[in-house]
């Protein structure tokens, strides 16, 4: 009976983290390249719908960006379907962002 030692087809084994002493596989890399801070980044998922296609947009601190609201968002009337999780933490910041519009909330 052969005996397997179980490291065929695995990771190489690298140092971890300095201090932590840890020599296992490594299962990810960690890629810890930011943006400048006063860049935003943002990243646009399209919704093809035909003539009711519509952007999604992803990325941090889009609802205190006046201009890219303000121009995502053209209409004076704007109706925030929500609920009692998520309304409570951003609706605030959306209305803050575009005082000019009139803001009915369904939560």
């Amino acid at each position: 009976m052969a005996f397997d030692s179980g490291k065929a087809g695995r990771a190489p084994e690298t140092r971890g983290p300095a201090g932590t002493g840890y020599t296992g596989p490594q299962p990810f890399k960690v890629d810890r390249t930011l943006p400048a801070p006063s860049a935003t980044v943002v990243e646009t998922l399209t919704v093809q719908l035909d003539d009711r296609s519509y952007p999604i947009l992803i990325g941090g601190g889009l609802l205190q960006d006046a201009a890219v609201l303000g121009q995502h968002v053209p209409g004076r009337d704007l109706l925030l379907v929500s609920n009692t999780t998520v309304a409570p933490l951003y609706s605030r910041a959306l209305e803050q962002s575009l005082p000019d519009r009139r803001i009915v909330q369904a939560v």
